[in-house]
């Protein structure tokens, strides 16, 4: 409810703007890079039917664990594909599809009967109960099957509900993007953001709760950095939403330099005292 909450209070505060970034709270954001990466695409014509995410294909449903889903609530062994959570961009029409898809959802039975076995790598149709919905956009009417979801709430799930199952059931008026090379987990965000030419290439990046000090002290560093505005923000080659850079450093080179300058940091450190 809360997604759908955002979702609503976009459409009907935000109509002047054009793009939006959904990030959780345990997300670093490189707001310079996205921004920068937002004029190109704006500049390059691509305004309309963007859902930019690092793009999960086809993920198996967690059975057990703080992510568990049961049978009764989702009939599928597989989510259809959708957006990590971490963050992700789309554009303000997308949202607008998307709040209509979840009004227009049509309350439906979940699975019925024993659940697949586990050599039934997707479920076995004959088992699911699907209703046909209508979905009207610009007089254009789709059919498409809803997904296996109980009829007493919303799945609960928000990031699988919003970007897997709506945009499944707007059967192909909205695509998800891979903008998967411009995330990076925590252990290399010290060495990434403060690269002289890779800084510009992450808009996202996910940050413990034991990790304030790395998340403050990276962050005054590329304010430092993109403050040099001769320094980084080049675009790529060929403007494509999701497409931030040609050519990426291996993070695994970056780990090295983040261990690297962990070691020498401490050897200061220890000379200073």
């Amino acid at each position: 409810m809360k997604a759908l909450a955002a979702l609503n209070w976009i459409t009907k505060y935000c109509g002047d703007a054009k793009y939006f970034l959904k990030a959780d709270d345990d997300a670093f954001v490189n707001m310079f890079a996205a921004l920068k990466h937002l004029r190109d695409v704006q500049t390059a014509g691509f305004r309309h039917d963007l859902l930019i995410c690092l793009v999960w294909r086809h993920p198996s449903v967690a059975r057990d664990g703080k992510w568990a889903v049961s049978w009764s609530e989702y009939a599928r062994r597989r989510y259809p594909t959708y957006c990590c959570g971490l963050g992700y961009i789309v554009t303000a029409d997308v949202v607008a599809l998307l709040l209509s898809a979840a009004c227009s959802r049509h309350i439906h039975y979940p699975y019925v009967g024993n659940p697949p076995s586990d050599d039934d790598a997707t479920g076995s149709p004959a088992n699911l109960l699907v209703h046909d919905h209508v979905i009207d956009r610009d007089n254009v009417i789709e059919k498409s099957p809803t997904s296996d979801v109980t009829l007493e709430r919303i799945f609960w799930i928000d990031d699988v509900y919003v970007t897997g199952i709506l945009v499944e059931e707007l059967a192909g008026l909205v695509r998800h993007t891979d903008m998967s090379a411009a995330y990076c987990k925590s252990d290399k965000m010290a060495a990434v953001y403060r690269h002289r030419t890779e800084w510009s290439k992450y808009v996202f990046t996910q940050v413990g709760d034991d990790e304030a000090e790395l998340y403050a002290d990276t962050w005054n560093a590329l304010l430092q950095r993109a403050a040099k505005r001769t320094i980084g923000l080049r675009s790529p080659s060929t403007i494509w939403p999701g497409r931030l850079a040609d050519r990426y450093i291996p993070l695994r080179r970056m780990r090295h330099r983040t261990r690297n300058a962990t070691v020498m940091g401490r050897r200061t450190a220890s000379l200073q005292v």
